[in-house]
């Protein structure tokens, strides 16, 4: 007895078992629900409402939004620098097709200068539209093609 009550630090604290198991369970609950219950701290506790504190807080939110803003930014520019590059690619393609219809153009006075004939001037007309809207067909469906790539 003399020796447990020398160092009582170095003993280890057990909890009393209740034998009673309906006893037992009652505790257990009981433990249960007062873990649940909220607790209130103390006044002294909760964190002042100083015109330093308000300052900190409003500085904090400033710089959140200031990153919020520096975000989108970037990210505005970017879509930016990607629409630039879309109009520039549609003003290459509208370039190469006008050139292409003043080529048939061309092609088509100088068949009608030789006088082949009307009906053969036609036909080659016909076949060369239906040549330039297939074309056209195709640059169209790549770019919606690439679209989709890009947005996925």
């Amino acid at each position: 007895m003399l020796a447990k009550n020398k160092n009582p630090k170095k003993l280890v604290h057990r909890a009393n078992v209740v034998e009673d198991a309906q006893k037992a369970i009652s505790e257990y609950f009981y433990s249960k629900a007062a873990d649940r219950n909220i607790k209130k701290y103390p006044e002294w506790d909760v964190a002042r409402t100083d015109p330093q504190t308000k300052l900190l807080k409003a500085r904090r939110e400033l710089l959140q939004a200031q990153d919020e803003l520096d975000a989108k930014r970037t990210e505005y520019n970017e879509k930016r620098q990607y629409m630039d590059q879309q109009w520039e690619e549609l003003r290459r393609k509208e370039i190469s097709l006008r050139e292409s219809f003043i080529k048939f153009d061309k092609f088509n006075h100088k068949d009608a200068d030789n006088s082949v004939g009307p009906w053969f001037v036609s036909f080659k007309m016909a076949n060369a539209v239906n040549k330039i809207i297939k074309v056209n067909r195709c640059g169209f469906v790549l770019q919606q093609l690439t679209d989709n790539n890009t947005n996925q």
